[in-house]
């Protein structure tokens, strides 16, 4: 068989499914139509994008691009750089060479009350990276992961208390909303209505980077967790320092209190392994979200086997959910870390990225007379609207100047621009940002700190 018969074999089988309504498909311009007049296939107008699947796919929220090959077909180079970029989209994309192969792809749903075989090989996946995880548990969300191993410290050590740090943001589950980052932040205060003050005796909070004050909270011996960003995100980003990250691991050792990272965040952005790779410090319980979902819902906690092991049902600490693990967020997540894992030199070209950006940022702030102070880490940083050197913690985040953030976001959005639309969230750099879009992204903020400066009178 032709590679169009192979298309149009399976071109009916979607006919017939989209004609029950069970989804909706697309031939690409590419594609070969059988022409029952001239008795031969032709295809349609030119003129789109060289690598398109043959064929696109829309079904109970999936876009699923098929690319179709005879048993012997392979992939044009140009079709293996779309296969990519769909799935960087979060798009799932398939050579297929039979119709049941098609078949399977599209029966397959986007949930399962089980686990499945692609839940398994992105826990495996997991394992195999992060340096402290040798159990994994997925969940929906990093909220979801947080909790969760919250609730695993308390069981582990039989102790009510947590400790977290000030402008952390951990998710808005009660305990950690308690002194939190991000949108609290946004909003001009700290704290949520609706916590009980129970929870608020549980949870004891310090300012980020204090390991003096760690240690005498630490010395009773009734705290159940340490829970941190290893690199705060959400009071704008803050350059950690080593040492403190080393203090933590050393005082919770000698206390039997648990580490929790939260990397959620930093979890394969900052380095492969996150930031516990990066800084070579290994916690007993790491939680994740976001990139190892490739764009889809999910979360996952875990850690050491002996802690994890106390998770249903080998143990007693409940957790469970319908939508955990769910194959499409699985699916998604596998091929963008097994991409990282693949392109070890992306995390280099982040980095070098963000350091044009950055220094380029603060000779524009030089120009203009404004008053800034960038943190950078990787391929993250934060623009304070504020004249000091460093900014190390919630105290310092909290003095900068809100309305000449606003002036930035607006001037960035009104020119085509996203940046975080608080000024305690971090910039996020992508391998999707070209140079084009760096000096662009430029061009933009010379505009923004020119109308500071002037507003100013500088």
């Amino acid at each position: 068989m032709k590679e169009t018969d192979y298309q149009r074999v399976i071109i009916d089988y979607l006919t017939v499914l989209e004609k029950q309504n069970k989804l909706w498909f697309q031939r690409t311009n590419n594609t070969a139509i059988y022409d029952p007049v001239g008795k031969k296939f032709r295809t349609l107008s030119k003129g789109q994008k060289k690598g398109f699947p043959d064929i696109i796919v829309f079904t109970k929220g999936r876009t699923i691009g098929l690319e179709i090959k005879t048993p012997t077909g392979r992939q044009s180079a140009e079709q293996k750089i779309m296969e990519q970029k769909m799935k960087e989209q979060g798009a799932e994309y398939y050579v297929v060479k039979s119709l049941e192969e098609v078949k399977k792809i599209i029966e397959n749903g986007s949930s399962y009350g089980l686990p499945t075989k692609y839940e398994v090989d992105l826990a495996e996946l997991i394992v195999d990276i992060v340096p402290s995880i040798e159990k994994v548990r997925l969940t929906t969300s990093g909220t979801e992961a947080t909790m969760s191993a919250v609730r695993l410290a308390r069981a582990y050590t039989q102790r009510n208390k947590i400790l977290k740090f000030e402008g952390c943001y951990h998710g808005h589950s009660d305990a950690l909303l308690v002194k939190s980052g991000s949108g609290l932040l946004t909003d001009g205060y700290q704290d949520s209505n609706g916590i009980t003050d129970g929870v608020l005796k549980d949870t004891l909070t310090l300012p980020f980077g204090d390991i003096e004050k760690v240690k005498e909270i630490l010395k009773n011996k009734d705290i159940a967790c340490v829970i941190v960003e290893p690199i705060p995100a959400n009071m704008g980003l803050i350059e950690t320092h080593k040492e403190f990250l080393q203090g933590l691991r050393k005082v919770t050792e000698e206390t039997g209190t648990i580490l929790i990272f939260d990397e959620v965040i930093s979890g394969f952005r900052l380095a492969l392994g996150g930031a516990q790779e990066f800084f070579e410090i290994t916690p007993d319980l790491t939680t994740l979200g976001k990139i190892i979902g490739g764009g889809y819902p999910v979360g996952a906690f875990g850690g050491k086997k002996e802690i994890m092991d106390l998770v249903a049902p080998v143990g007693r600490v409940y957790h469970a959910g319908t939508l955990s693990g769910n194959p499409i967020a699985s699916k998604a997540g596998f091929a963008t870390i097994s991409y990282l894992k693949e392109n070890p030199n992306i995390y280099k070209e982040l980095e070098k990225n963000a350091t044009y950006l950055v220094d380029n940022i603060e000779t524009l702030a030089k120009k203009y007379s404004v008053d800034v102070c960038i943190n950078s880490m990787g391929s993250l940083f934060t623009i304070f609207f504020i004249d000091v050197d460093k900014v190390e913690n919630l105290e310092d985040s909290l003095k900068s100047n809100t309305e000449n953030f606003s002036i930035y976001f607006n001037t960035m959005l009104e020119n085509g621009i996203v940046v975080p639309p608080s000024q305690f969230e971090a910039h996020f750099l992508s391998i999707a940002h070209t140079k084009k879009e760096l000096d662009r992204t430029l061009e933009v903020i010379e505009i923004a700190f020119k109308k500071i400066g002037e507003k100013s009178g500088k």
